[in-house]
């Protein structure tokens, strides 16, 4: 097999069960919290309350990103 596109870059990854998306593999912090909200925005909250929630819930996950080489590649 050959790849016409290789990527290889320092990042890190969320290296625990999560019940966001649990088929996702989360390797950026930004598309997580977007996730976290999107799971969440059923929810009756006000802005305030609302932003304060997903903060919180993304920062229970803050312990579990592992630095690690991402290697992206297709064929």
């Amino acid at each position: 097999m050959s790849c016409s596109y290789i990527k290889a870059y320092k990042g890190e990854f969320l290296d625990c069960t999560q019940t966001v998306n649990d088929c996702m593999c989360y390797t950026d912090r930004d598309e997580f919290e977007e996730a976290v909200a999107d799971s969440l925005a059923d929810g009756d909250y006000t802005d305030e309350e609302f932003d304060a929630l997903v903060k919180k819930t993304v920062a229970e996950y803050d312990p579990y990103w592992k630095p690690c080489i991402i290697l992206n590649v297709d064929n």
